[in-house]
C-alpha cells in the first residue's frame, strides 16, 4: 500500500538549470552598473568570465532537454508532439506577457504616486511612453513600434 511515484526527471539537469537561471539573474542585475563585480562582466575580447558561460550552459540544457523530450516520440513529428509543443509555447508566452504587464502596471502605479513616471516599455510591437502631463504634454500614448518615429509626445521642458 506504500506506493511512491518515481520521478523520471534527471536531478543533475534540474540542478544545472537552476544554477544557470540564478546565473542569468545575477549577471543581468549586478546591483550597480557603475561598480560591477569583475566576474559578472563579459570578457573584453580574449578571456573568459563566468558571465560568458551562462548562455552556453543554457543552450546545452536546451539541447539535452529537447533530446529527452523527443525521445518519447521516437524523434518523429506526430500530432501529439506538435500539440504538446504548441500548448507549451502558448503557456510560456502567456506567462511572459503576464509578467510584463504586471511589471508595467507596478511601474505605472509607482510612477504615478511619485508624480514623475518617465519610462518606456517596448513589447509586442507597441511602444508605451508614459510621462506626467507637465513634462510631456500627454499622459500616455501607444503606437506601433514601426511607426515610433511618429510618436507625438514631446518634452516641453525648455
Amino acid at each position: 500500500m506504500n506506493s511512491t511515484k518515481v520521478s523520471k526527471r534527471i536531478l543533475a539537469l534540474d540542478i544545472l538549470r537552476g544554477v544557470t537561471i540564478a546565473g542569468m539573474i545575477m549577471v543581468n542585475n549586478p546591483g550597480s552598473w557603475g561598480h560591477i563585480y569583475a566576474p559578472l562582466r563579459h570578457a573584453e575580447w580574449n578571456g573568459l568570465t563566468p558571465t560568458d558561460l551562462v548562455f552556453p550552459f543554457f543552450m546545452f540544457i536546451m539541447g539535452i532537454s529537447t533530446y529527452i523530450s523527443l525521445k518519447k516520440y521516437n524523434f518523429e513529428f506526430s500530432h501529439a508532439a506538435g500539440m504538446k509543443i504548441l500548448k507549451r509555447t502558448i503557456v510560456i508566452f502567456l506567462i511572459g506577457m503576464a509578467i510584463g504587464w504586471v511589471v508595467l502596471a507596478f511601474l505605472l502605479l509607482l510612477g504615478l504616486r511619485s508624480g514623475r513616471p518617465q519610462f518606456r516599455r517596448e513589447a509586442m510591437g507597441f511602444r508605451l511612453d508614459i510621462r506626467p502631463y507637465p513634462y510631456s504634454g500627454c499622459h500616455a500614448t501607444a503606437g506601433p513600434l514601426l511607426r515610433s518615429s511618429l510618436h507625438h509626445c514631446t518634452n516641453h521642458e525648455a
